[in-house]
């Protein structure tokens, strides 16, 4: 995600403005401060208290067909911005065209991936697979059926590419979710465009690689389990992208996540336990395998904790990793209004 300092700018005042305009306007918001401890590869022993999310929403009811959706998000380590701490995440407007279509345009997570979990940290899907992007989307509903195809002007560069070396991509995803079932498939033209892939490997692209992924989710009473798996449709050929540290891919890494979770709720508690695991993906820096096990529960109206640990085994030496393991114990307070 890039901070664009301008638009944050124009996107207060609009926000600010928006009341004149405006039928409806609800804010909301969370705030998520983290604790932790963990044991890197080499051994070393680190401890962290961050404020790992502050987020304020808009959402603006302009009239009958027309709404917007303003995020502000704040975070400590400056993760989503470059290393910048504040700016807008998400800033896009709805016209809903009939019951069953909307078009939607501006910032936003583009709907590649379903990303759920009941783990404190994020799943590797959605490091490998997330994508912040300014696009216009097409979405579709009909029943527990939805569809949604979406274009916008991708990020990573192609030799091939025009002067400015900025391409067009484009996905789509289709799902079926209904109260104890959901199943869903999606597609982007090109997974180098995923805010991971920008970040650690900003090389240029010989030719797009794609990316697709399909998810499964399944509850019965107070037990679901959670599904998903997410990958490059084709290898990255040598020199296509570079890592951090400008180290040609080797010939042909075509990177894969998965994760596999199982939660069980009991009063206001919830247990859960993950697996997790990449293929060819140690030129991007994320572990081989991670197992995890988390419980969290409501303290109040609005307010959870969450603690989990997890164990992370690195890619063998002759994989490109260093055959190491790591751990995290991470502690969570969510506070949602």
């Amino acid at each position: 995600m890039k901070n664009k300092n301008g638009f944050t700018v124009a996107a207060l005042a609009a926000l600010l403005s928006a009341p004149v305009y405006a039928t409806d306007v609800a804010f909301s918001g969370q705030v998520e401060v983290e604790a932790g401890m963990a044991e890197d590869y080499d051994g070393t022993t680190t401890t962290d208290l961050v404020l790992a999310k502050a987020v304020l929403l808009a959402d603006v009811a302009i009239s009958e067909p027309l709404s917007a959706h303003l995020a502000l998000l704040y975070e400590e380590d400056g993760e989503a911005f470059d290393g910048t701490t504040f700016g807008l995440e998400e800033g896009y407007v709805t016209l809903q065209l009939s019951d069953a279509m909307a078009l939607v345009a501006g910032r936003m997570f583009v709907p590649f991936g379903r990303f759920e979990s009941n783990m404190v940290s994020d799943p590797l899907t959605k490091e490998l697979g997330e994508s912040s992007e300014t696009a216009v989307v097409l979405e579709m509903t009909g029943g527990n059926l939805g569809a949604s195809l979406y274009t916008f002007n991708g990020d990573a560069d192609e030799t091939t590419s025009s002067a400015d070396n900025d391409t067009l991509s484009f996905g789509a995803r289709l799902g079926f979710a209904n109260d104890n079932f959901s199943l869903g498939a999606s597609y982007i033209s090109n997974l180098a465009d995923s805010d991971f892939l920008q970040a650690t490997t900003p090389g240029t692209l010989k030719s797009a690689v794609a990316g697709y992924g399909v998810n499964f989710g399944w509850r019965v009473n107070n037990v679901s389990l959670i599904a998903e798996y997410l990958a490059a449709a084709e290898g990255f050929s040598n020199g296509d992208v570079l890592t951090a540290g400008d180290v040609p891919v080797a010939s042909q890494e075509q990177p894969s996540a998965s994760n596999l979770e199982l939660a069980f709720e009991s009063g206001n508690a919830t247990f859960a336990v993950a697996y997790q695991m990449t293929t060819e993906a140690a030129f991007l820096g994320l572990p081989e395998t991670v197992a995890s096990a988390a419980v969290s529960f409501a303290v109040m109206e609005g307010a959870s904790i969450g603690a989990e640990y997890a164990t992370m085994a690195d890619y063998a030496v002759v994989d490109g990793g260093g055959g190491e393991s790591a751990s995290a114990l991470t502690l969570k307070l969510v506070v949602e209004f």
